[in-house]
């Protein structure tokens, strides 16, 4: 309980940084996954790239990368991260939605911002599935 004539500043400040704290830890976790989920499609990439590499240089006559395996690889990884901020952009629209303690102008900008990440989301997998589509139709490409 609170002293009388003791100001609601402590508890206002104790308050804010209690919210700084979970979000900084929310944002830390975000970005480890995300850095994570980045460094596995650039390994991938990067194999690729330096097996049509190795394979242009020796001469190999095993299955060379086509240049439209190599676009193909690319796109999917722009498209991946690409929903992979999206995905972000839904979870913190959430967060925000769930912490908006019953504020309307708070939860109304959450709730944008979360139809817009969904509808983001929604564009990016139609992006995906359709380039994966002419990709694989055209060159064979996966």
């Amino acid at each position: 309980m609170r002293q009388e004539g003791h100001p609601d500043k402590i508890h206002q400040k104790m308050h804010l940084i209690s919210n700084i704290v979970v979000r900084l830890g929310f944002l830390a976790f975000i970005l480890a996954l995300s850095i994570a989920t980045l460094s596995a499609h650039a390994v991938t990439l990067d194999r690729t790239l330096l097996d049509a590499a190795g394979e242009a240089i020796t001469g190999s006559t095993d299955d060379p990368a086509t240049p439209g395996e190599i676009i193909g690889k690319i796109i999917q990884l722009v498209l991946g991260f690409l929903g992979l901020v999206f995905v972000i952009l839904t979870v913190y629209a959430g967060f925000m939605y769930m912490m908006s303690g019953g504020e309307a102008e708070k939860a109304k900008k959450a709730r944008s911002l979360l139809i817009n990440a969904i509808i983001g989301t929604a564009i990016i997998i139609s992006a995906w599935a359709i380039t994966y589509f002419v990709l694989t139709s055209l060159t064979g490409a996966q």
